[in-house]
């Protein structure tokens, strides 16, 4: 026997994406699924689930059906769950199902079933399948009627009760009908649309326009997006799906996703900050440089948070502090450098304190925050109108602020934007701390622990780029080798401690004697000192030899067991040449080691020029 047709009306269920089964119910037959359905398997049918139930209760098919026929016949729905418990262990999809009567072509009875896995389901796919089970159930009001009326009446009476904008077009492509959803979302009537081109007012660019009617046209039941023009002019999302029915009209499904969109800019938006904010902190732990971590967090904030302006502020010890880095926009201040004077910043106020417990200041305007007149007016100066505020605690004490600041306007601070903020603070928190710990023993690997001038190794380092640098520029670079006259008798007469405390001194008098920031002052070993003179040819070399003798004899450290005088003196090496990437630093060196060997032969107490000509 043949089974019965499905009523051409009901093939707009083959566009929904919610599971639709549509079965025949004497003999209990699937007639029809739609992609959806087919998608799930068959062991998320109603059937699958009554044969499981049969296999424990032979007398279910029988119970069940008469069930269904008696609900059916009084206009209601039937409801069945499967939970993978009990006597429908063998269930591997948890479903819920809802049917609603349904007049085949020959005049039977008919069931169209709604499914929805109980598992997983987001609120988006609950939202959705509310709205389509809207659909299933609406000829449920209109099945008494299916069999009595034609069929344009049956599918009008879907329309007005379904909460989807739908239409009908003739086989000409002119509107036969819209449904109050569709008037209510749009804003024509059904005799505006039959008297007037409003596919014109509704997509006024042509060719989009025409890509529209193509799809429409094509009838081919595939979802697309289309913005579209209200009667108002606003614009709205709009999802439509197409369908011909077998008289040549075709089927519209249309429905409003503008929350849909909302939602995907929002996730996508928040997609596009985590991988930027990913980047940033990526960035950021593989830089030991502070001023390098500080430039590139604040510039990537800057362009996450679309601000004018991200700033890191360091407090000082006492009060106040001074803006280390910040990204601004062009056309506003640029403050990186300025010492900002707060007294709210000095030991014991309770702003640290607050600070300190995670407090973030959040200003959406700074005219109507309640702000001290001296704040509202520091930041007007800088064009400041909303500022967020997020402390960068550090082994519990408040290392400085990172701060978003928006100028033009008021700005409310969104959540996302406050947790963004205050997981980066806490970033910069730790790699600030690496920085420091790295810049600590890079110190302590390039500079004596004694007097806490470079070392060795820093003056081998700087002498080689210096040369390099000075051969480019083809200028002089001045190097004097000092070393402490009769230290030995020294250290025996006073003590090594002593010995120590005078190595310190001739240090500080040395590097006070160097004015340039360019020059070095190196502890070169032992009793020994090393000055670096970059850009100094003879003359400013002897200059500077001068200087610090003039400083030794200054600060007049006794020495009793010299045999020169009763107080410490130097003997100095000088040495000054143009640098030639065809020689050494070694050949400046050994020039000035000469001169410092001369010096000593010469009585001590004195500085000494090397021979002309490099060795």
């Amino acid at each position: 026997m043949a089974k019965p047709q499905l009523p051409a009306e009901y093939k707009v269920f083959g566009m929904l994406q919610t599971p639709i089964w549509i079965y025949q119910l004497d003999p209990f037959t699937l007639l029809w699924a739609n992609t959806a359905a087919v998608a799930l398997g068959p062991d998320a049918t109603l059937s699958a689930h009554l044969s499981r139930l049969s296999q424990h209760q032979p007398e279910i098919w029988v119970q069940r059906l008469a069930h269904y026929r008696l609900r059916l016949s009084q206009g209601q729905t039937i409801q069945e769950t499967a939970s993978n418990q009990g006597c429908d262990q063998g269930c591997k999809t948890p479903m819920n199902w809802v049917g609603s009567g349904l007049s085949l072509a020959d005049g039977s009875l008919g069931l169209v079933v709604e499914g929805q896995p109980l598992a997983g389901a987001t609120k988006a796919v609950i939202d959705q399948a509310s709205t389509h089970r809207a659909m299933v159930e609406a000829p449920r009001s209109v099945v008494a009627k299916a069999a009595l009326h034609q069929q344009a009446e049956t599918l009008q009476a879907i329309f007005d009760n379904i909460p989807l904008m739908l239409s009908i077009f003739d086989a000409q492509g002119q509107v036969e009908y819209i449904n109050q959803a569709m008037e209510a979302e749009l804003g024509w009537s059904l005799a505006e649309w039959q008297q007037q081109d409003l596919m014109a007012a509704c997509y006024p660019d042509p060719a989009y326009r025409q890509q529209v009617l193509e799809h429409i046209h094509q009838a081919s039941g595939d979802w697309l997006d289309w913005q579209t023009y209200t009667a108002a002019g606003h614009v709205i999302d709009i999802a439509w799906a197409h369908l011909r029915l077998s008289d040549g009209r075709i089927i519209g499904i249309g429905q409003n996703i503008g929350d849909r969109k909302r939602i995907e800019a929002k996730f996508k938006q928040q997609a596009q900050r985590d991988r930027l904010i990913a980047q940033v902190t990526q960035r950021i732990s593989q830089s030991l440089e502070l001023q390098d971590i500080l430039d590139k967090a604040v510039f990537g904030l800057r362009q996450i948070l679309a601000a004018h302006r991200v700033l890191v502020y360091a407090l000082d010890v006492t009060c106040g502090g001074r803006v280390v880095a910040e990204s601004v926009s062009d056309g506003y201040p640029f403050i990186q450098g300025r010492v900002i004077v707060d007294h709210c910043f000095s030991p014991n106020r309770p702003i640290l304190d607050e600070y300190r417990h995670g407090r973030c200041q959040i200003t959406a305007d700074i005219y109507t925050s309640g702000l001290a007149d001296c704040y509202v007016n520091a930041l007007a100066q800088i064009k400041v109108r909303a500022n967020l505020v997020i402390p960068i605690i550090q082994d519990e004490r408040v290392w400085g602020l990172l701060a978003c600041q928006q100028c033009d306007r008021p700005r409310h601070w969104q959540p996302s934007e406050i947790d963004m903020l205050t997981q980066m603070a806490h970033h910069l928190a730790i790699a600030i701390q690496q920085a420091e710990l790295y810049h600590k023993l890079q110190h302590l690997a390039t500079h004596d622990k004694l007097t806490g001038l470079p070392n060795r190794r820093y003056f081998d380092d700087y002498l080689e780029q210096e040369w390099r640098r000075l051969s480019r520029e083809q200028a002089p670079l001045g190097l004097i080798f000092c070393d402490i006259d009769y230290f030995k008798q020294y250290n025996d007469t006073y003590g090594h401690l002593a010995g120590d405390d005078c190595l310190v001194l001739v240090a500080q008098v040395i590097t006070r004697s160097i004015k340039r920031a360019a020059d070095l002052t190196a502890r070169y070993g032992g009793e020994e000192f090393a000055v670096i003179l970059p850009n100094t040819d003879m003359a400013g070399v002897i200059r500077a030899a001068q200087r610090i003798r003039r400083e030794i004899e200054a600060v007049n450290i006794p020495h009793r067991t010299s045999l020169i005088k009763p107080h410490l003196t130097l003997s100095m090496g000088l040495a000054s040449w143009h640098p030639d990437l065809s020689l050494t630093p070694n050949t400046l060196k050994s020039m000035a080691d000469q001169a410092l060997y001369q010096a000593k032969q010469g009585g001590r107490d004195r500085y000494c020029l090397p021979s002309p000509s490099p060795p």
